[in-house]
């Protein structure tokens, strides 16, 4: 009976744990401040992300056969993320702004409708499936599943939440006096001493 090494793999779990929070953490922290200095690339960078988006997901629709009552809605989702959201940023949408709200729920709905559609594939009937010519359909496996989801239903409602979520941190600081630059520049070095310092920790104990 194994003793060491179930409490060995409880360990390495934790620690796995761990370490991509902070990886999501650092990622985030560094994004949102190359945000907050270049709003124009993060605009740019938004509406290319939108682009490629729509594209591929008529090229499943093209190539793979993906239903099109649902594409045609994620194609409605970008042209409203397109046409109305991202007219407003930088300056004019907030968290709490319609624009923002609506995109979230659009989001939202996108997912209920894509879930739907993976989680109830079509099943051939025995009919269907007796007959010479018979082509058994694809059914997509999890990380296929994983991968579209990740990158065609939230990668930009979580591109756009953190975003937004940056300029609204950035521009309350932009005409303000020097000592709430410092205060403003303080704080980030605070929050960079505690992303560090699970690191620094590891790297002492090591060495």
């Amino acid at each position: 009976m194994a003793v060491f090494l179930p409490a060995l793999a409880v360990v390495g779990t934790v620690l796995g744990v761990i370490s991509a929070t902070g990886a999501v953490a650092a990622g985030l922290y560094i994004i949102s401040e190359l945000i907050e200095t270049r709003l124009s690339i993060a605009a740019i960078w938004l509406r290319r992300l939108l682009v490629t988006v729509a594209t591929i997901h008529i090229l499943l629709f093209l190539f793979d056969g993906f239903p099109w009552k649902q594409t045609l809605f994620s194609l409605l989702c970008c042209t409203i993320h397109y046409r109305w959201t991202l007219a407003r940023f930088p300056n004019k949408l907030t968290l709490l702004s319609p624009p923002f709200v609506t995109s979230c729920l659009l989001s939202l709905i996108s997912h209920i409708i894509w879930f739907s559609y993976f989680n109830n594939p079509y099943i051939p009937s025995l009919q269907e499936r007796l007959e010479p010519d018979f082509v058994a359909p694809y059914y997509p496996s999890f990380t296929e599943v994983a991968a579209f989801f990740a990158l065609e239903v939230w990668a930009f409602p979580f591109s756009l939440f953190v975003a937004v979520s940056s300029v609204e941190n950035e521009l309350p600081f932009a005409h303000e006096t020097k000592k709430d630059d410092a205060v403003h520049k303080h704080a980030s070095t605070t929050l960079q001493n505690l992303l560090m310092a699970p690191w620094q920790y590891i790297q002492s104990i090591l060495t």
